[in-house]
């Protein structure tokens, strides 16, 4: 047999493994930078009405400690299943946190209305969260006019609910956007590498977006919190007032469901 037909019967004979491995880390089933367990001991998921209706009592029994939830988007979307996501994980022990996705079509001002008319202030939630991630390119705003924004909405929800918000953002808005920025509470996107070349002062970590969780019927984030349990329950916004349910505001007038 001459090499090149050595050379071909080897590659067909990795084709299966090669084939295997794209399978299991495209359905979550491998994960090549999912982060110590030993050092990230405090694990979390973050959620939308696109997971789909969620067991969350199924979601409690594997471990998960966190769960950021989305609650609104610009001045006037609220996610469909917020309340029910919100009052159900609460329910079964998990820490909660709600984000918002920030839109260049809105005004800070009004977005930071939106999400406090949807988001309770609550004991033991976590803090508010923007989620920055549009492409410079597609943006309606410019980039003085978003900083100005941002820091509204920002100031808006550091003043209602007396904590310093997170932001989440991925490793290109960090970059075009926020590189200059010093952010106290980072949570930091980075699904292939490590977070560290992003940011090495991170809060939270999502490093897939192809988990695996009993309870949920679709693919969903992972994350994993920078510290202890005991660094972990500083966090935690705390007040005197503890229901266990939150009711909606009455969507506004042309608002999407």
């Amino acid at each position: 047999m001459n090499w090149f037909g050595l050379w071909r019967m080897f590659f067909l004979s990795l084709f299966p493994v090669v084939l295997f491995l794209a399978w299991a880390v495209f359905t979550g089933h491998l994960i090549f930078n999912e982060p110590s367990r030993e050092h990230h001991p405090v694990r979390g998921i973050d959620v939308s009405h696109h997971n789909g209706n969620i067991e969350w009592r199924d979601v409690a029994e594997t471990g998960i400690t966190f769960a950021f939830i989305k609650a609104t988007e610009g001045s006037d979307f609220r996610d469909p299943l917020f309340q029910q996501n919100f009052n159900s994980a609460r329910s079964h022990g998990i820490n909660v946190g709600a984000y918002h996705f920030f839109s260049t079509l809105s005004l800070g001002e009004e977005q930071a209305q939106n999400f406090i008319d949807t988001v309770p202030r609550r004991h033991g939630m976590l803090p508010p969260v923007i989620d920055v991630e549009f492409q410079r390119s597609r943006s309606a705003m410019t980039d003085e006019k978003f900083h100005h924004e941002f820091a509204i909405l920002f100031s808006e929800l550091q003043s209602h609910y007396g904590v310093t918000p997170i932001v989440y953002t991925t490793r290109e808005f960090h970059e075009d956007y926020l590189a200059e920025t010093r952010i106290a509470r980072l949570w930091a996107r980075a699904l292939v590498w490590k977070v560290y070349p992003l940011a090495e002062d991170w809060t939270f970590w999502q490093y897939s977006n192809r988990g695996r969780i009993e309870g949920i019927p679709s693919p969903v984030d992972l994350n994993v919190f920078r510290g202890s349990t005991t660094e972990f329950s500083t966090l935690l916004l705390k007040n005197k007032t503890n229901p266990s349910t939150v009711q909606l505001h009455q969507h506004s007038p042309g608002s999407p469901p």
